[in-house]
């Protein structure tokens, strides 16, 4: 998944970070804890506008609920969280009598910031805000042309758009400690994340590089969220 890239990009740029506060007492002091997280769940997207697409052609409705994969990590500085997250979601296909079926994907990454409100026996609650960029994506068996009223006479299969997201969240955790140590507790994370991904804009859908005009799709992957929260994580006591 392309967007995991983020958390590889954010843990790279945290490593001169990392060794500063080796060297510098007050920053080691600040440092509380990292937690690691895979979230599976599911997202609901506004599907509205393509379903009087799909039906109109023929087609059953598409569903409004995907599913979705997450990878995440944070670092806490006293209460602060900062971190990154890259999220897959994937959709239900939609067919119709012809047997052409038509499936939407998307995705996104964002970079993090939170903070604890809750830090009690292994408890923690945090709000947390995302910005980044994502992708939808929707495919067919057989070209989209017809579907979406396409201009041009080249045949089109796959189609994408870009967009700047925004993600406001609500994460809860409990940590099941493993660690002995008297200062820090380490193990696994089980929780909750809820929240709603927000794009500003609306998509603005290409085949390759080139910019697609017709009946399309108002589609991207704004909409409410659940997530289950299943990881490791060290925190200072």
């Amino acid at each position: 998944m392309r967007y995991g890239l983020a958390l590889s990009l954010l843990l790279l740029s945290l490593s001169p970070t990392a060794a500063q506060a080796q060297s510098a007492p007050i920053d080691l002091e600040a440092f509380k804890g990292a937690k690691i997280f895979y979230r599976p769940g599911f997202a609901f997207l506004g599907t509205g506008e393509l379903n009087q697409s799909l039906e109109y052609a023929g087609f059953s409705p598409y569903s409004p609920t995907f599913i979705s994969h997450s990878g995440s990590a944070h670092l806490l500085l006293d209460q602060i969280l900062i971190g990154a997250s890259g999220t897959g979601l994937s959709g239900f296909r939609s067919a119709a009598s012809s047997g052409q079926t038509v499936s939407v994907n998307g995705g996104y990454g964002v970079f993090q910031l939170g903070y604890q409100i809750v830090k009690e026996n292994g408890f923690s609650l945090y709000p947390i805000l995302g910005i980044g960029s994502g992708s939808t994506q929707i495919s067919s068996s057989e070209p989209l042309n017809g579907l979406f009223g396409l201009t041009g006479s080249q045949n089109v299969y796959q189609m994408q758009s870009s967009q700047v997201v925004l993600d406001l969240g609500l994460g809860a955790d409990y940590l099941v400690n493993f660690s002995a140590h008297p200062d820090w507790d380490a193990g696994l994370l089980v929780g909750l994340r809820l929240g709603y991904l927000l794009v500003p804009s609306p998509p603005q859908w290409q085949s390759g590089p080139r910019l697609l005009s017709g009946n399309l799709p108002g589609l991207n992957n704004q909409g409410f969220y659940v997530n289950l929260s299943l990881g490791l994580g060290a925190q200072r006591n």
